[in-house]
């Protein structure tokens, strides 16, 4: 184990991101619980990864692991895999620093004002579930049986249709960001990512 300095510029970034809201002494303590058990000798802070095991592990202590989208453990299993798929902005298969507090800050409803574009980037890539690049319908209602509009008053298929502007049986990235947001506002009131 090793020990990793955050680069002025890292730190700035995140607190930029996070609209301010957290303190240099919240990053660097956040950072150094993110790498805990991690071999860091070496390494620049952007490569230091985690796996789906270790990205689990650390949801598990974030989230709310009582609610009723986390139960049984299958669930907990299958959304944390699409949360680490969303969570990976570089597609790489592993999460770094940023890409977690990325993530968090967009499930929490933390992030600046003027992040709508990433966190609507985020919730696209939570649906694209085989990363195609489209929301295919059945994906689109295997996220939307996950995570459920609170309350429930709005129909799957009249979000999709609405979403879909043209029609055509999916969902664009473009589309997604052009309407989106109620989907975005759905996932964030979900009592699993209620956390503080």
């Amino acid at each position: 184990m090793g020990n990793i300095a955050l680069s002025a510029e890292d730190i700035s970034f995140l607190k930029e991101k996070s609209n301010k809201k957290n303190s240099t002494s919240d990053i660097k303590k956040a950072f150094k619980e993110f790498t805990l058990d991690l071999d860091v000798e070496g390494k620049k802070m952007d490569e230091v990864k985690i796996t789906f095991d270790q990205f689990s592990q650390k949801c598990d202590t974030v989230f709310n692991i009582e609610a009723e989208t986390l139960k049984p453990s299958e669930n907990k299993n299958l959304v944390y895999r699409h949360l680490f798929r969303a969570f990976d902005q570089d597609q790489d298969g592993r999460v770094d620093f940023k890409e977690f507090v990325m993530g968090l800050l967009v499930l929490g409803g933390n992030s600046a004002d003027g992040l709508d574009d990433e966190a609507l980037d985020f919730m696209f890539r939570l649906h694209d579930v085989n990363s195609d690049g489209n929301v295919e319908k059945e994906e689109a209602e295997k996220l939307w049986n996950m995570f459920k509009p609170k309350p429930e008053d709005r129909m799957f298929n009249d979000w999709f249709r609405y979403v879909d502007a043209d029609n055509d049986g999916y969902i664009t990235r473009e589309e997604f960001k052009k309407k989106g947001k109620e989907r975005l506002n759905d996932v964030r009131r979900n009592s699993a990512f209620n956390y503080e």
